[in-house]
């Protein structure tokens, strides 16, 4: 049997530091990134992992409000070992996914093994190479990030294939008319939660990590 609180106890630390993410979701498209450190968990399991969630919103506001509710349990001393399920089964966040190569069928969920690694993530393709869409672990690429349903991109309006509104799982609570100020945009949030199992193959999460959001504008391809 393994010891609950033990197990706990080995997830209080946070293992997330963010070395850049965007400024604000008004942010130009050459700063439309994710760059942070993970730090190895010494006493975690060997399964111990950390994975990335996101979720799509089509309004400022909502999307200010849940990821304000989700920052507040994670720092709340008695709440914060509920943050995770509750980015996951209140809010409805997703794993994040990638394919390694963009004309793959389908993707895989992306992980970060538990040891010190540099990640960063752009979402979306812009202009140029440069600002091309990429997950990069230790300044290598891995892959495209994708959305879990049928392992679209985050292109939204680039194409109507890539639109989010056909997808029935990113829009559980989408607004059905988007105000002025938010017509045609979509709101990325992404967190980063540490989850191992313990001895008797039971989920335990770390609380989650806030690493940001982005403003996508699905009638530019400047977004």
């Amino acid at each position: 049997m393994s010891c609950g609180l033990d197990v706990v106890a080995v997830l209080l630390d946070d293992n997330v530091s963010i070395t850049e993410t965007p400024p604000t979701i008004e942010s130009e498209f050459g700063d439309m990134f994710f760059c942070f450190t993970t730090s190895k968990l010494d006493n975690s399991t060997s399964l111990g992992q950390n994975y990335i969630y996101y979720k799509i919103y089509n309004s400022s506001t909502i999307h200010d409000s849940e990821v304000n509710s989700i920052t507040n349990i994670a720092s709340d001393t008695n709440k914060k070992y509920n943050s995770a399920t509750s980015m996951i089964n209140t809010y409805h966040y997703q794993q994040l996914w990638y394919k390694e190569n963009p004309e793959d069928e389908s993707g895989t969920w992306f992980e970060i093994s538990n040891a010190a690694h540099d990640i960063k993530i752009r979402l979306t393709s812009y202009l140029t190479e440069d600002y091309a869409a990429g997950i990069w672990i230790d300044n290598q690429k891995k892959g495209v990030p994708v959305r879990v349903v049928k392992s679209r991109p985050f292109d939204f309006g680039r194409d109507d294939e890539y639109l989010p509104l056909i997808n029935e799982d990113d829009t559980k609570n989408f607004v059905e008319t988007q105000g002025d100020d938010d017509r045609n945009k979509y709101y990325v949030a992404l967190f980063s939660v540490f989850m191992m199992l313990d001895d008797d193959f039971v989920p335990v999460y770390n609380p989650v990590h806030y690493l940001g959001s982005v403003k996508i504008d699905s009638t530019s391809y400047d977004n």
